[in-house]
């Protein structure tokens, strides 16, 4: 890829931009079958949405430079903004400390699924914690953390606490962050964020 944006540019000069178009081929496409294909887009749609509402409402808070993934795993988790100011906080799903909106750059982004353990850096595997948390929870996911750290009275609030927000959370994340074969699970969307990584890693190769 390197070595094609190299000769292009050799060709015909510096480009005032770069377009990158990913398509999946028809054997791809076969086994997903249209069903699935039409819940990927409309997924895909819903993200967009949602990302451009983050950035606007982070403007209207007054943080136009906002972390915008932060403040979408926030609102899924419970934040709100009306008339400019935060109403309430969301929780920590792990320890049920408050995550207040003043404070969404110090918080830390987990991967539900570590990357030691194969997990993808995609929405459904990301959530919204405090650094003590994410420390303690290390390289483990979060049904062996509990399993190994915390007793069953933490399990079954942690468990109610997820299940209370299934909905904004949505089921993909509910059932990585409830598993204990989250490890597998996980496997199963990671396609689609194979093609985010690939698109994140070509999007930095060419601003290079």
């Amino acid at each position: 890829f390197w070595k094609r944006l190299g000769k292009l540019e050799a060709k015909h000069g510096e480009p005032r931009s770069i377009v990158l178009e990913f398509v999946r081929d028809d054997s791809e496409s076969s086994w997903l079958g249209a069903e699935a294909i039409k819940e990927i887009t409309a997924a895909q749609k819903k993200q967009r949405d949602r990302r451009e509402t983050a950035k606007r409402m982070l403007a209207e808070m007054g943080k136009p430079n906002g972390d915008v993934l932060k403040y979408m795993l926030w609102e899924a988790q419970g934040g709100q903004c009306l008339y400019g100011k935060p109403a309430g906080n969301p929780q920590c799903p792990y320890t049920e400390t408050a995550l207040s909106f003043t404070d969404l750059h110090k918080y830390r982004i987990d991967h539900i699924v570590p990357r030691a353990k194969g997990g993808p850096d995609s929405f459904s595997n990301f959530i919204l914690t405090t650094d003590e948390a994410n420390a303690a929870k290390g390289d483990r996911t979060p049904w062996h953390w509990f399993r190994q750290d915390r007793s069953l009275a933490d399990w079954d609030a942690y468990k109610e606490r997820v299940l209370r927000r299934f909905h904004a959370l949505g089921g993909k994340k509910v059932r990585l962050l409830l598993g204990a074969d989250a490890e597998n699970l996980v496997e199963r969307y990671t396609p689609l964020a194979e093609t985010a990584w690939i698109a994140r890693l070509a999007q930095t190769i060419a601003s290079l």
